[in-house]
């Protein structure tokens, strides 16, 4: 009996490990998703010293929004 618990025990250990490793390499794709999605907006210097800002990921003037 005791031999019978400590396999069920090991198998229960390695099915807990085996969704962890999944639900870890699952919040690895949702963040990196996450982080390209994310506009590069920054202060881009233009001809006369005006200052604007500026989405490097499309070339275009940023938009608050």
């Amino acid at each position: 009996m005791f031999m019978e618990l400590k396999e069920m025990n090991q198998a229960l250990v390695a099915k807990e490990r085996f969704y962890t490793e999944e639900l870890q390499e699952a919040h690895q794709r949702a963040y990196q998703e996450i982080a390209t999605r994310q506009a590069m907006v920054g202060v881009r210097t233009m001809r006369k010293g005006e200052q604007v800002l500026w989405n490097f990921r499309e070339g275009t003037r940023a938009t608050l929004k």
